[in-house]
């Protein structure tokens, strides 16, 4: 399940914000999950976020002191690909216009877009993504200009990054003598929204709060920052940056934030919010959520006195708490990744609520029946108890493999033996089993197990009248160790141990 390299090109700092490069790392955690390399490219970049990307293992190379989007950059970018052998090149950000992208694809690499408001005129890329809450009614844009490409809307597409989805539990933290706030406007802030916040929730004594401040690592009002937060009736934390913002979506109760990407991690966390917009690109999203009630908050905030903002944070504050909508589901790096893939499918943990159906007439497909090691018609209440048991246990993992187009198509068990050997099972969807899914299903799911737990090899049972299996694991490298009762046992050493 080899990758091509996958080089980045994005930007941080100054009024550029952190919030694409942070995504991009999201992008990068998915393509590595398949196997692949990842460079990331900048103009300008915090040495706090280089530091984060060596963390990942992420490359990352500093394109000089050249002015981002222009010729220089897209030379020494271009030159970067080439002696990476990048196979794809992802750009995110608003200075990267249509000659831009058209000059990377006259050097024939792939390349992926992230578009956020329309920027450019006409797309010239292979995969376009905006991640924002559309209109009803949008359609796809028809200004992309190559033949074929794919054009991926809507916050199911939101790029999180991975420690989201390993550290929420999506519920709201339970009641407290004083409301939980976060507010966190972005990691640079340049229009001074925190602060304007911070000083009309000064003006606010009912509710108590307690408060934590995200000022960002570049932001340009620390002190004043730190002078308001003294003389604030509400006790406050404030914090310049933070490696764990899942952790501090669990403390609050509310988040206070700008229109950015940041909004789909407090979504997704199921936190309330309220939002405003201090840039042009996040203005349709917070239109959105202002019309589709799923957020407080106002247009705009740069215009405002003091006691005019206060006045809209009260109401709020004093609102009955309401778990947000299950827009976002995290999964949406894994489906992008998915879709730059030869083979586009993508794997995840089993939901019992989401998936019992789909894997009880999966379990009872006659194909699926006569090849397993239990060829007996599976009863609802039995196949329930089994998913139940299974998803309890911590030797046990039951995974989903989803196609980009199709949604759930198959399924893998994982099972530990003794001496931490994990036994696999798979079983697709007849009309689904193509050249190459199987194998990039399985390669997926072993690449996950390994990097949570410790494995000391694989191993397969497969019938000896099934010869489609035993090419499948021979093909991933197993080798057939044992054979007893026309059953054979398929063994995987890990090359780590």
């Amino acid at each position: 399940m080899s990758l091509l390299s996958l080089l980045i090109r994005a930007d941080a700092g100054g009024s550029l914000g952190t919030g694409h490069v942070m995504r991009m790392i999201a992008l990068a955690q998915a393509w590595q999950a398949r196997g692949g390399r990842v460079t990331l490219a900048a103009c300008e970049c915090p040495a706090a976020l280089v530091e984060r990307l060596r963390v990942e293992a992420i490359g990352y190379e500093a394109l000089g002191p050249v002015a981002p989007g222009s010729a220089a950059d897209l030379q020494r970018t271009v030159e970067l690909a080439r002696n990476l052998r990048a196979g794809w090149v992802a750009v995110d950000g608003y200075h990267f216009d249509e000659e831009y992208f058209k000059a990377l694809k006259a050097e024939d690499f792939r390349v992926l877009a992230v578009d956020d408001y329309g920027h450019c005129e006409t797309w010239h890329a292979d995969l376009l993504i905006n991640q924002n809450l559309r209109d009803v009614g949008d359609t796809p844009p028809s200004h992309v200009g190559i033949a074929g490409a794919r054009f991926l809307a809507g916050p199911q597409f939101a790029l999180l990054r991975r420690e989201f989805r390993e550290g929420i539990g999506g519920q709201l933290p339970p009641a407290a003598a004083r409301q939980r706030v976060l507010i966190t406007f972005g990691g640079v802030d340049p229009t001074g929204g925190t602060l304007q916040v911070l000083q009309a929730l000064n003006e606010i004594q009912d509710p108590p709060l307690d408060i934590k401040v995200l000022a960002g690592p570049a932001n340009p009002n620390l002190e004043a920052l730190r002078q308001e937060s003294s003389r604030s009736p509400h006790p406050i934390e404030l914090i310049a940056a933070t490696d764990d913002m899942p952790a501090l979506y669990q403390w609050s109760q509310r988040v206070i934030s700008a229109g950015g990407s940041s909004c789909y991690e407090w979504m997704f966390c199921g936190v309330p919010g309220w939002v405003t917009a201090v840039a042009q690109n996040q203005e349709q999203i917070v239109r959105i959520l202002l019309e589709r009630r799923l957020a407080g908050g106002l247009a705009t905030i740069a215009s405002l006195g003091k006691s005019e903002l206060a006045d809209s944070l009260a109401r709020w504050l004093r609102a009955s708490l309401r778990r947000q909508a299950a827009l976002v589901d995290g999964w949406g790096a894994l489906r992008v990744a998915a879709a730059m893939s030869p083979v586009p499918c993508w794997v995840r943990p089993v939901d019992i609520n989401r998936d019992a159906r789909f894997l009880f007439d999966l379990a009872n497909e006659p194909s699926v029946r006569t090849v397993g090691s239990h060829t007996q018609a599976i009863a609802w209440a039995e196949h329930v108890a089994w998913l139940q048991r299974h998803g309890a246990s911590a030797h046990s993992r039951l995974i989903v493999i989803e196609m980009l187009d199709e949604g759930p198509v198959g399924q893998i068990r994982l099972h530990e033996q003794a001496g931490q050997i994990w036994e696999i099972g798979i079983s697709i969807q007849p009309r689904h089993r193509q050249a190459g899914l199987a194998s990039t299903a399985i390669g997926l799911a072993m690449r996950e197990m390994t990097a949570s737990a410790d494995v000391a090899g694989w191993l397969a049972r497969i019938r000896s009248a099934n010869l489609a299996s035993q090419r499948l694991f021979a093909k991933l490298g197993f080798v057939c160790e044992a054979a007893t009762s026309g059953m054979q046992s398929w063994i995987l050493r890990s090359a780590t141990r």
